[in-house]
């Protein structure tokens, strides 16, 4: 484990106190999990829309369209459907366990950011770009074997985010 594992699992506690200590951790989560599952439906959504535009710009715009409307969706359907079991919990005097699924949302979610940054950014902006970052971090320990290990647990994930940022270039742009 390296340095900059301890910062990230400290980022987590915090994230995960940060849930318990306020009420609605159950619409946290509910939002969180509609996000993931918008996710993966945008891809397929997103696909199909854009193979209706008729040129590259339309084909580009809808699949856009297609995916940002399928995370959008997702997340309001999963945050309606939260925020219903939390004032449920919270009514029914389990204000306890809707903290503690607040913990759990906070923690799962600084894990996601963090995951999604250390391989998104990465993948848009190239190695040369974060030679920077890769300078600072270097003290550290340069690389995360938590994060890496989120990496290794969501391989289908990942590989789906790569065909889609492969295939998703904005006209006039060369991919890669």
């Amino acid at each position: 484990m390296t340095v900059l594992d301890v910062i990230i699992v400290l980022i987590v506690l915090a994230a995960a106190v940060a849930g318990f200590r306020s009420l609605g951790g159950s619409a946290r989560a509910g939002t969180l999990l509609g996000l993931l599952v918008g996710a993966g439906l945008c891809a397929a959504f997103g696909a199909r829309l854009a193979a209706l535009g008729q040129s590259p710009t339309a084909q580009y715009a809808l699949g856009l369209v297609g995916i940002i409307g399928g995370l959008l969706l997702g997340a309001a359907i999963g945050g309606w459907l939260g925020r219903l079991l939390s004032r449920v919990l919270i009514s029914g005097r389990l204000a306890v366990l809707d903290r503690a699924v607040g913990a759990v949302a906070g923690a799962a979610s600084a894990v996601l950011v963090m995951w999604l940054v250390a391989w998104v950014v990465p993948a848009v902006v190239g190695a040369a770009a974060l030679e920077p970052v890769a300078a600072v971090l270097a003290p550290l320990g340069g690389h995360s074997s938590l994060l890496a290990s989120v990496g290794r647990v969501l391989p289908d994930t990942t590989s789906t985010v790569t065909q889609i940022l492969d295939g998703l270039h904005p006209p006039g742009l060369a991919a890669g």
